[in-house]
């Protein structure tokens, strides 16, 4: 985010998931030069970022790297748009409309 590009920027654009399944691709040195050059040099080769998203709420991005390149399984595919829409669904009851963070509750706002 730091760096104005990458794909967690795109997924906050567009709503919808990016996968990279080898950062050192052509393509995704192109579309993004200074995330791809930073993410090698930390030994990323892999990034996958999904939205945290209910609807037309968008809350944010959350990336995930691996350090070897390659598609996520199927199963981790669905693991991970899973673990995105349970991260947005805390942020959302972690704030309610009286402007209160909600922080009282066993999670994030959530009452017993």
């Amino acid at each position: 985010m730091t760096l104005g590009e990458g794909p967690s920027h795109d997924v906050l654009t567009s709503a919808a998931p990016v996968l990279v399944e080898d950062i050192e691709d052509e393509e995704a040195g192109r579309r993004w030069p200074a995330f791809t050059a930073e993410a090698g040099k930390l030994g990323a080769r892999a990034v996958f970022a999904f939205p945290l998203a209910i609807g037309a709420i968008r809350t944010g991005a959350i990336g995930m790297y691996r350090s070897w390149p390659g598609p996520l399984t199927r199963a981790q595919l669905g693991d991970s748009l899973l673990l995105s829409d349970a991260a947005t669904a805390l942020l959302l009851a972690g704030v309610r409309s009286d402007g209160d963070s909600g922080t009282d509750g066993p999670l994030l706002g959530c009452r017993p």
